[in-house]
């Protein structure tokens, strides 16, 4: 598929991240590409053949069953937005690798979550979630992705 990528806010930075522990939004996955941290979402993508869609792209150093932890920003934007939200889970991460798995329009999947926080007693506030990742649509398909070598030309 052929996009465009909008960073929130335009946010897009190119530049390399350290790697270790609590690892988010890995360059390996976005292309060097620095997310906004403040928006419920990490990037609009304009597919040419297609609606555009909001992806949040949550990483790990650990392996792909690692619970997802979202904001209650993120919940909502999922199950209420207006374009479809998909997570690209980025896992086993290394300075130089890491594996995708992309869930597309998870919103369905959380929307119980979301009706069930609406059971929580007066004066209780759920704002992040850990969410395992059986409960999400992630596909099958495992994508390797690797960086260049620092200072490697990209052709």
């Amino acid at each position: 598929m052929i996009c465009h990528i909008q960073a929130p806010e335009g946010a897009c930075s190119l530049r390399r991240e350290a790697v270790g522990r609590g690892v988010r939004h890995h360059p390996v996955a976005l292309g060097g590409l620095k997310p906004d941290a403040i928006a419920p979402y990490d990037f609009k993508v304009v597919p040419r053949d297609g609606p555009p869609r909001r992806i949040d792209a949550k990483s790990t150093s650990s392996g792909f069953l690692n619970p997802i932890h979202i904001s209650l920003g993120e919940l909502f934007a999922a199950t209420e937005g207006d374009l479809p939200y998909d997570i690209y889970r980025v896992f086993k991460v290394t300075e130089s690798s890491a594996v995708l798995r992309v869930a597309k329009n998870v919103g369905p999947a959380l929307r119980p979550v979301q009706e069930g926080l609406g059971a929580l007693p007066e004066g209780v506030v759920a704002d992040s979630l850990s969410i395992n990742t059986n409960i999400l649509p992630f596909d099958a398909a495992e994508i390797a992705i690797y960086l260049p070598e620092e200072g490697a030309e990209n052709n």
